[in-house]
């Protein structure tokens, strides 16, 4: 329905929230490799698309198991005030429908700057302690 990013330079931090409506379903339970999404949004003076399929299964180890996650992957672009491309990669275990594995690669313009990101997480521990 909603995301928020917030970035920080030169001390100063920035916050853009991106509203979809109707909301993007990202991946239909239970997931199937092959499932495809589209949608739009709006995020103050920018817009936002998104596309994105589960394109297979990837296995992973959490808390010593092996497990078989979804792997979902989408490209964001946003036109506006910010101008990006984001590549991301999310692998979805669907027994605790947590997020195991996230890539993110951005690149885009802000008004006369240019920001880049490269962002990588791994969930070490399905067990909350």
């Amino acid at each position: 329905m909603s995301e928020v990013v917030r970035a920080t330079y030169i001390g100063q931090t920035f916050s853009i929230s991106c509203s979809f409506d109707p909301p993007v379903e990202i991946a239909n339970w239970p997931v199937q490799v092959g499932y495809s999404f589209s949608g739009n949004g709006s995020c103050g003076q920018s817009t936002a698309t998104v596309r994105g399929k589960v394109s297979g299964t990837q296995h992973t180890t959490l808390d010593g198991t092996t497990v078989t996650a979804y792997v979902i992957e989408a490209t964001v672009t946003t036109q506006g005030q910010i101008v990006s491309t984001s590549n991301e990669t999310e692998w979805v275990d669907p027994v605790l429908r947590l997020i195991v594995h996230e890539s993110n690669d951005m690149h885009g313009t802000f008004g006369a700057f240019t920001f880049s990101s490269n962002i990588t997480r791994d969930l070490v521990s399905g067990n909350p302690s």
